[in-house]
């Protein structure tokens, strides 16, 4: 298998200029690779270091016995990462990660992937749909399933000007009007599960777990979204 590369590691090699990054963000991102600048909490589960806050800011998660790790990615069975609950993690206004189911769930029901009760959240439905949630409104989920059992899917969620929007493989698929800031949450982070009680257990992977405070541009997800897990 090839070995893992983490963006953290490769700020030198990646630039700004064929990303598609919005010209007004430019002069914020030439100081900086895009995939690190206004990082919250940055999680790719490096083998050595699996549960490290790669941004700098050391939310550090903990594990439950049903999570494990192989080769740079972080293996769910029903149990959860969680981390602590700084207030400056109620300033995310974009998710990234890859994620790749093992199973689907029905009846209504859904998996968690990440959630800070109240504050954000990124799901999985039935019917393989996602949806982020929180953010200052109920949700907003993709109108096409776009998550397959098996199969990395990059997903985004970005709170900008009023509007929550969900991007799935790169590509915006639908967006939402919120007049609310995000409320404030002292629940934990929770990776896997539902927030603060658990439940809505994940069976899957997930890897390159990113937290923003600030909204990323279509352009910048969609070079994420050129970039899988090996």
């Amino acid at each position: 298998m090839q070995a893992k590369t983490h963006a953290s590691m490769q700020v030198k090699t990646h630039g700004t200029a064929d990303t598609g990054i919005d010209a007004p963000r430019d002069a914020f991102l030439d100081a900086c690779d895009f995939l690190m600048c206004g990082l919250i909490a940055y999680y790719p589960f490096d083998p050595d270091r699996p549960l490290e806050d790669r941004s700098g800011n050391g939310h550090r998660l903990t594990p439950t016995d049903d999570v494990s790790f192989s080769s740079g990615i972080a293996r769910f069975n029903g149990g959860r990462l969680s981390g602590a609950s700084p207030l400056r993690l109620n300033q995310t206004r974009s998710i990234a990660l890859w994620v790749r189911p093992r199973m689907m769930v029905g009846g209504g029901a859904r998996m968690g992937l990440v959630d800070k009760e109240r504050a954000f959240g990124l799901f999985i439905y039935e019917g393989q749909a996602p949806e982020c949630r929180g953010f200052g409104i109920e949700g907003v989920r993709a109108s096409d399933a776009g998550v397959e059992v098996g199969r990395w899917t990059h997903l985004a969620c970005v709170r900008e000007d009023g509007r929550l929007c969900i991007y799935v493989g790169g590509a915006q698929q639908r967006c939402q009007s919120t007049s609310s800031d995000p409320p404030s949450s002292m629940h934990q982070l929770f990776l896997g599960q539902d927030s603060p009680d658990g439940g809505d257990a994940f069976f899957g992977d997930l890897d390159e777990v990113r937290l923003y405070d600030r909204p990323l541009s279509a352009g910048e997800i969609g070079e994420m979204a050129t970039r899988p897990p090996p």
